[in-house]
């Protein structure tokens, strides 16, 4: 008799999206744009580091089930 494997949960099937790069205000050389360029550069290297750990996490779990179906 074959068994059945059972699907993973949908919700490891699914990552986060790629966030969207931002509009950086163009470089005047002042300290003020400057800082804000990097706040939002740093904000985005955040939030694509976040959709990378999301995946990775989802894409573990999917290999442990996948590990302990019967060959």
């Amino acid at each position: 008799m074959a068994v059945k494997a059972t699907k993973p949960p949908s919700e490891l099937l699914t990552c986060s999206g790629e966030p969207v790069a931002p509009l950086l205000e163009p470089s005047d050389g002042s300290a003020e744009i400057q800082r804000r360029r990097d706040l939002a550069t740093l904000a985005y290297i955040l939030s694509l580091r976040s959709a990378w750990g999301d995946c990775w996490s989802k894409l573990s779990g999917v290999r442990a089930w996948a590990d302990r179906l019967p060959d």
